[in-house]
C-alpha cells in the first residue's frame, strides 16, 4: 500500500472514532418515551444509536484494511484473490473486494474462507 493511502486510511479511522466518541457522549441520555408521553428527541436518539452502528462497522472496515496491509495482502480480492483495481481502491481504501467480486450477490458468492481452503 501506498503511504498516501495509509495516511488516508488512518485519517478516515480518526475521523469515525471520533464521530462514535461524539455519538456516545449524545447517546449517555435516552429521553423518556411512553405510548401518548414523553420527548419527540427519542426519534433522534434512535437515529444516533443506528449512525453508531454503521460507524461501528466503518471502523471495523478501516483497522481490517490496516491489518491487511501488514499482512502484505492489501489490495488482494478476499474471495478470488485478483489485484483490486488502483482505481477502486483510491475510492473506497477500505474495499475487500474486486468489482467482480462486489457485484456477485452475497448468497452466490463462496466466503473468503472457502476460497483460501480450495486455493491449499
Amino acid at each position: 500500500m501506498s503511504k498516501d493511502a495509509q495516511e488516508v486510511l488512518r485519517a478516515e479511522l480518526l475521523q469515525a472514532r471520533r464521530q462514535l466518541a461524539d455519538l456516545d457522549r449524545q447517546l449517555q441520555h435516552k429521553p423518556d418515551f411512553e405510548i401518548g408521553e414523553g420527548s419527540p428527541a427519542i426519534i433522534t436518539w434512535e437515529m444516533n444509536l443506528a449512525r453508531r452502528s454503521v460507524l461501528l462497522r466503518r471502523i471495523d472496515d478501516f483497522e481490517r484494511a490496516l491489518e491487511r496491509d501488514s499482512a502484505g495482502a492489501y489490495g488482494t480480492c478476499e474471495y478470488c484473490g485478483a489485484q483490486i483495481n488502483p482505481e477502486r481502491l483510491r475510492i473506497l481504501p477500505h474495499t475487500r473486494q474486486c468489482i467482480k467480486c462486489a457485484n456477485i450477490p452475497k448468497g452466490s458468492r463462496p466466503s473468503a474462507r472457502t476460497r483460501q481452503r480450495t486455493a491449499e
